[in-house]
């Protein structure tokens, strides 16, 4: 009967500092029900001394209370199978937690940044560019004639068209450039650190990537696009520092018109913004 006692009361013990471990990891993992996983692990420790005290009890002499045993092993199952539930929950939830935090950044059909959370970068690029001195390049392009694509093959190969874009971009750029989907079939990229030659070498080996690429095969044919760039660079010394906001509509504005500029040249092709004369050139 001893025997089975304190093996009874040894498996509550184990079961109890079983939860009293779920409850300090949630602990340590969460942020917001940190204080509440806290005083649930301080809870559980505290448990544990009254799990032990009967063994000891027991060691010395003591009489053996089956049905305390009986109770303190279901309470402390209980509180383990509780904890570990609790904890799958909360696994859960922080799961969904980061699904929708990605979801809420990023477009859902090329996988790229979207506006939103592009232009929320953009904000961090502009203040390290005057903090670091550094230019800071901005290349508007989008998809010449892509209306042309979905009425000739229909909107499912113009969603194919628009990945492999954004993939076969994407696989051009260093890990510091922002690529985000600005519009329909219009994209940005951000070039920390980039003068205006750097940025149009960049846009222009783009184009020519693309414009060689087959970005879907229908049939057995190959469709291939063109795309046109638009340049624009901050370079901090000629701004005022005050007006950050400012200028990250404006670059993304000169960026566009350059871009436009491109079309009206004849597309498949890349414009850089002069601020000279306030004058794009190819």
């Amino acid at each position: 009967m001893v025997s089975i006692a304190i093996a009874i009361y040894a498996t509550a013990l184990i079961a109890q500092i079983g939860a009293a471990v779920l409850a300090l990891r949630l602990f340590f993992r969460s942020t917001i029900y940190r204080i509440g996983f806290g005083l649930l692990a301080a809870g559980f420790l505290m448990m544990n001394v009254r799990r032990i005290y009967p063994i000891l009890l027991i060691f010395h002499g003591g009489a053996v209370d089956a049905f305390d045993a009986i109770g303190a092993l279901i309470v402390s199952l209980l509180s383990f199978f509780g904890m570990f539930f609790m904890r799958n929950i909360f696994l859960f939830m922080e799961e969904q937690g980061r699904r929708y935090e990605h979801d809420a950044k990023v477009d859902f059909l090329t996988g790229l940044l979207n506006r939103k959370e592009t232009e929320s970068r953009i904000t961090l690029e502009i203040n390290r560019s005057f903090r670091e001195g550094v230019p800071l390049a901005f290349v508007m392009f989008d998809i010449d004639h892509f209306k042309l694509v979905n009425d000739t093959y229909g909107h499912e190969t113009g969603d194919l068209v628009l990945q492999d874009l954004a993939k076969h971009s994407q696989s051009s750029l260093r890990s510091i450039d922002i690529l985000g989907r600005f519009g329909g079939e219009e994209f940005l990229i951000v070039m920390p650190n980039t003068s205006q030659k750097q940025a149009f070498e960049v846009s222009e080996r783009l184009r020519l990537s693309v414009a060689n690429h087959a970005c879907a095969v229908i049939d057995s044919r190959d469709i291939k696009i063109t795309i046109s760039l638009g340049v624009a660079v901050l370079y901090p010394e000629r701004e005022d520092v005050t007006l950050q906001q400012e200028l990250h509509k404006k670059y993304i504005d000169l960026a566009d018109q350059a871009m436009y500029q491109a079309k009206l040249g004849g597309r498949n092709r890349v414009c850089c913004w002069q601020e000279e004369g306030h004058r794009p050139s190819p």
